[in-house]
């Protein structure tokens, strides 16, 4: 179950408003979706008192999200991790919905150890402007994003399928190697000296996958059915 809430809300307000329309556009873009690989949706509930909350229901993650899961799951499969979060994130972008904020936070592991992408507060539809995110839900965490978003300069903040494939190089990294991006820098000043979130890609192994997520230039990224076909359990990625 994930929470929205608003502390000391009052009825009527600008607030509740734009909250509302938070929760009907998350909810109105989960609802839509049917994958393996996209944490099922079953409704919502509003609870209004002296604070505005707001419940989506979702399916029970028995393991959690994925850096739990790997923490105590000894000999976890990373690979097949990825590369079922890779398959979620292309049936999100063949249905011309972007993320937003893929981060291993966001990445359950359900009872039968299949990973599923959740929570789209961030998430918008291509061509949709109504489902663009706004006011609370407009920031995601620095780490993940895209140097577009991060460093941009007089550019309006727009999460593209590019920016996705960004956070999806940075998450799978992570799950790889088992500390995340830029751990040790100030993740704008990094970004501003061109220096990427991962020094190196091991080449025959599935690191590599993740080397055309993290080019610097949207347009240079490759796409999410890239990756999982270099991530193919029948397939070793290569240079």
């Amino acid at each position: 179950m994930k929470m929205l809430w608003i502390p000391g809300h009052k009825e009527g307000g600008l607030d509740v408003e734009l909250f509302r329309r938070r929760v009907i556009r998350e909810c109105g873009i989960w609802s839509s979706l049917n994958h393996p690989n996209i944490t099922p949706f079953y409704g919502w509930v509003l609870d209004v008192g002296c604070e505005l909350h707001a419940y989506i229901l979702l399916q029970f993650a028995e393991n959690r999200c994925v850096n739990h899961y790997i923490k105590n799951t000894p000999g976890a499969d990373r690979r097949k991790i990825v590369y079922e979060a890779a398959k979620g994130l292309s049936y999100l972008h063949t249905q011309d919905i972007v993320h937003g904020d893929i981060k291993p936070t966001n990445i359950l592991i359900n009872a039968s150890g299949v990973a599923t992408l959740c929570d789209f507060g961030l998430s918008r539809k291509i061509g949709d402007p109504a489902t663009d995110p706004q006011g609370s839900s407009y920031n995601s965490t620095a780490q993940y994003s895209a140097p577009e978003l991060v460093i941009g300069e007089g550019l309006e903040i727009t999460r593209t399928k590019a920016s996705d494939i960004w956070a999806l190089g940075c998450t799978g990294m992570e799950i790889l190697r088992g500390y995340p991006p830029y751990s040790a820098q100030r993740v704008a000043n990094a970004m501003s000296r061109r220096i990427g979130p991962f020094k190196e890609f091991l080449p025959e192994s599935p690191e590599w996958a993740f080397r055309g997520c993290l080019q610097f230039e949207p347009e240079a990224r490759t796409n999410a059915q890239n990756v999982i076909r270099l991530l193919a359990p029948t397939r070793r990625p290569r240079h």
